[in-house]
């Protein structure tokens, strides 16, 4: 009879907003900037004795339960240009080609609303953005590893999380495993994307429905005695922010990898 047995490691990140003193967003206004930044990452086990599902920033040290991020960098709201894709890799996620030259794949452009037609549009340039991509405290390392500490059976991944905050509906986490996105967290299920055309309604902004994946949604394996490099990319979806958004936040509050042994 085969058995299928349930290991636990959570991941447990905050992610807390601070808004500069401003009146008005970044996302809107030409001479007021506001940026989020990411604070107090903190990974943890449930279990302190220890499991075969292993969190560690180096993957020779199979026995850590317990990870410890730095505070994030500053971003602003900002879309990717090109449809975020299961599967691709980390590098094809922030950069990409347009014609015959590569640029930031994440960009951002202010927006202005016109009384009149009582709509948002895109008003200025379009400038690039870079997504906050999680960090090693006291260090540069942005590459942890999920650790199967069995070799005989692999384990099925599965990605629990909680979004909250004022701007829940506006944070988007990417996760990839062994270089390929498996899923992005998001309280709502479009995804924007797309050139961002100067002129513009904001609200006519194409998206994804594919990638965006509900708690429980996000899965992928770690084979047997396998060591799965993670990386975690963080952004606010602008067209989700409106000049309401200016010193409020949102936190992914709970993060949690489940293993279940295959076989």
């Amino acid at each position: 009879m085969k058995k299928r047995l349930f290991l636990t490691t959570f991941l447990v990140i905050i992610l807390l907003v601070v808004a500069l003193s401003t009146a008005t967003f970044a996302w809107f206004s030409a001479n007021n900037v506001v940026n989020v930044t990411i604070i107090s990452f903190t990974a943890s086990s449930s279990d302190q004795n220890g499991g075969e599902l292993a969190i560690s920033w180096n993957p020779d040290i199979t026995d850590s339960y317990s990870i410890d991020f730095a505070n994030g960098e500053n971003m602003n709201p900002m879309i990717p240009r090109v449809k975020p894709a299961i599967g691709q890799s980390y590098a094809s996620f922030l950069n990409c080609t347009v014609g015959n030259e590569t640029k930031s794949n994440f960009i951002s452009a202010l927006q202005s609303y016109n009384g009149e037609k009582q709509d948002y549009y895109y008003v200025g340039k379009v400038k690039d953005e870079t997504p906050c991509a999680v960090k090693k405290q006291n260090g540069t390392d942005e590459v942890f590893y999920l650790i199967n500490n069995n070799a005989d059976f692999g384990m099925e991944i599965t990605v629990s999380y909680t979004i909250d905050g004022d701007l829940g509906a506006a944070l988007c986490v990417a996760i990839f495993a062994d270089d390929k996105l498996v899923g992005i967290m998001s309280n709502e299920e479009k995804v924007y994307y797309g050139e961002i055309g100067i002129g513009n309604k904001v609200s006519e902004q194409t998206y994804a429905t594919d990638v965006a994946k509900k708690t429980g949604e996000i899965t992928f394996s770690v084979d047997a005695g396998a060591k799965t490099e993670m990386r975690l990319a963080a952004w606010y979806g602008g067209v989700n922010i409106d000049n309401g958004g200016a010193e409020k936040s949102a936190r992914l509050s709970t993060l949690e990898f489940s293993g279940a042994y295959k076989g």
